[in-house]
């Protein structure tokens, strides 16, 4: 919950914010811990010794993102 809680703040307040310079601001922090994160785990995410990416794991990667844009379309809808 600590490591999440700069993006999930940011991003609530930022959506909910009524002055457009505020809502950037808070809505970048958001982003900017989201970032954070995808930099540190990246490197894990490769093959030990390697500088490439499994097959798996970019099935897994690209499976999460159709669930999130399956996620999107539903709550849209």
């Amino acid at each position: 919950m600590i490591a999440g809680a700069p993006a999930i703040v940011g991003a609530v307040i930022g959506a909910g914010a009524n002055n457009p310079e505020l809502s950037a601001l808070l809505l970048g922090i958001g982003v900017g811990a989201i970032v954070q994160v995808i930099v540190q785990i990246a490197p894990s995410l490769r093959e030990p010794g390697t500088t490439s990416v499994s097959a798996r794991t970019l099935a897994g990667i690209g499976v999460g993102m159709l669930t999130m844009y399956a996620t999107g379309l539903l709550v849209a809808g």
